[in-house]
């Protein structure tokens, strides 16, 4: 069972090795500091791996790296629940009320892969939520949680993350099947023009 767990290990180490990642987004969200008592700015990535044919969400919190595996499907799915996340926190604004509220529909299943120094972990069964939650009357969130993952026996469960909503819209027009096929045009522009090079 060990023999098997660290040769899966070890394949997905030399995926990330052997993979090239190109960064289409870089976003900002919030993670809440547990020291400090309040809300701090934290990068993000999406990226796509051509070699793979994937999307992450990547991240970098703490020392921790957290690659969570995307495809289009799931960027369309995600366009909706921002959607409805919109049309909540438009409404929660013209009424001056404050909300705690999940988003129906909003979770969605995936792969991940984290590393903790120099250790790998996988998982196939990350699961992601969403909900509206209001920091005041006039300032209403869009939080995305994370369930608890197990790799060799170590448990990982990501932070949650706050995102305002001028950057829930930057993430949104960012993952549109539209920007989508655009990036993926730029890059594999980009490798054909870098591969001629050595003909």
């Amino acid at each position: 069972m060990k023999k098997w767990l660290f040769s899966i290990v070890m394949v997905i180490n030399c995926v990330f090795l052997f993979s090239e990642e190109h960064i289409i987004f870089r976003g900002n969200c919030l993670i809440y500091n547990d020291y400090y008592e309040r809300l701090q700015n934290q990068e993000y990535q999406i990226k796509y791996d051509d070699k793979e044919n994937v999307f992450y969400f990547y991240s970098s919190f703490f020392g921790i790296k957290t690659w969570i595996y995307l495809n289009r499907n799931n960027f369309t799915k995600m366009r909706t629940i921002f959607d409805k996340y919109f049309e909540w926190e438009d409404t929660a604004i013209k009424n001056k009320v404050t909300v705690n509220r999940d988003i129906p529909d909003s979770r969605i299943t995936q792969s991940v892969s984290w590393t903790s120094g120099t250790y790998w972990y996988s998982s196939n069964r990350l699961s992601f939520a969403f909900k509206l939650f209001s920091q005041s009357e006039t300032r209403h969130q869009l939080i995305m949680s994370f369930s608890q993952v197990t790799s060799n026996y170590i448990d990982y469960q990501m932070d949650n993350l706050y995102f305002d909503k001028n950057q829930v819209r930057a993430l949104y027009n960012t993952i549109s099947d539209t920007n989508i096929t655009k990036e993926l045009d730029t890059i594999k522009k980009k490798k054909g023009s870098a591969d001629s090079l050595f003909n």
